[in-house]
């Protein structure tokens, strides 16, 4: 990660004035000053990060405790920045506010430089250096939340990850001893899910599970989570950063669809272990063009499969019910009914993905590719 510290044109005039400000400054005296640890996701395949005005905030909180702040980029080998002491002599507003400018400046300046993301590691490496302050421990994430190295690999098998269950996913980091020590540190996210070209946009659903993903591995890491669902205001990129792996996305296609279509819950958006649609609105949107294909004369099979979690009883419910729940999307399109057949085969079906490891543990992308309504259009 490349901070531009030791002689870079920004950060050059920057730190001198800081260290000199920190050795004027004291504590507030209303609490301890505790710690502020930024991510920032200054790497290729997402927008230029920037701060919205709710993250200003934060900063200003951090500002009036006086709080150390460290800067970490997620590139694939993420190391932290030196410390930047945010206290100010006499609690003088000017100092204050030059202070959060100068932090802004070297937000701006920082610059990925390793390939890919490994934003699990980045969210160790701030934990580490909030850890031992007294007083909020507070990390502050501005990334896409795409991770594309270490142990998250949202590439992997055409974007599975982003149809996963999200407390299963935690399992496998649990289990593999992947997940950071998030004890009493307050993480705060923002730009999830926002991408910029090679990287293609992601779907609401997946949106929404990249999201739950996020939230569950800081709560199941001891810590909490707040997601700022603004986007980026920046459509700017930043350029010449080493590669990042795009993460494959169900893109709509131009002209007719395709006569055999997989739905995966991060396509049309499924909530674990229920035939209910996290967003039926986004759900009807990628349907739309099945459900004219049919009312022109075209028939439909719906065949819903699940991984191999639960009873097999279970099983063929969830999978026929979530046949079912596409089905009447289709018909409240306007799909005529008697052309639509659903059914379900549970985790028995001719394209079953072993989903268990030799000890018995689910693994998480292999059940999520299992999970799915495949949709085949007919004369």
């Amino acid at each position: 990660m490349n901070l531009r510290m030791a002689s870079g044109p920004v950060l050059g005039w920057i730190l001198p004035g800081l260290i000199l400000l920190a050795g004027c400054g004291a504590a507030s005296g209303n609490g301890e000053p505790g710690a502020l640890a930024i991510i920032v996701g200054a790497h290729a395949n997402m927008v230029a990060p920037s701060l919205i005005n709710t993250v200003r905030a934060e900063l200003d909180t951090a500002s009036d405790l006086e709080s150390p702040v460290t800067v970490i980029v997620p590139d694939g080998t993420p190391t932290a920045s030196a410390t930047l002491d945010l206290g100010t002599p006499n609690d003088n507003p000017l100092y204050k506010q030059d202070k959060i400018t100068q932090l802004t400046a070297a937000l701006d300046a920082t610059r990925a430089d390793s390939p890919e993301v490994d934003l699990l590691a980045a969210l160790s490496l701030a934990a580490r250096s909030v850890t031992d302050a007294a007083g909020p421990q507070t990390i502050i994430v501005i990334d896409s939340g795409l991770q594309t190295t270490g142990a998250l690999r949202f590439q992997d098998q055409d974007g599975a990850l982003l149809s996963a269950n999200p407390s299963e996913v935690v399992d496998l980091l649990r289990r593999t001893q992947q997940l950071p020590d998030l004890t009493g540190i307050r993480v705060v996210f923002t730009g999830l899910g926002d991408t910029a070209p090679p990287q293609q946009p992601l779907p609401q659903p997946a949106r929404a599970v990249l999201v739950e993903l996020w939230i569950a591995i800081v709560e199941a890491a001891g810590g909490s989570a707040k997601i700022m669902q603004a986007p980026l205001p920046s459509t700017r990129t930043l350029e010449g950063l080493p590669p990042v792996s795009v993460v494959p996305v169900m893109v709509r296609s131009v002209g007719p669809p395709p006569s055999v279509t997989v739905l995966r819950d991060g396509t049309v958006g499924f909530l674990p272990d229920q035939a209910v649609f996290r967003d039926r609105a986004a759900a009807l949107e990628v349907l739309a063009d099945y459900a004219r294909e049919i009312s022109s004369g075209k028939r439909a099979v719906l065949t819903g499969t699940t991984s191999s979690a639960g009873t097999p009883a279970g099983r063929l419910t969830l999978s026929r019910d979530r046949a079912n729940a596409v089905r009447d999307l289709l018909i409240s399109l306007g799909a005529p009914a008697e052309r639509i057949e659903a059914r379900g085969l549970g985790s028995d079906f001719p394209t079953y993905l072993p989903d268990r490891d030799p000890q018995g543990n689910l693994d998480p992308i292999a059940a999520a590719q299992n999970r799915q309504v495949i949709l085949e259009l007919t004369p």
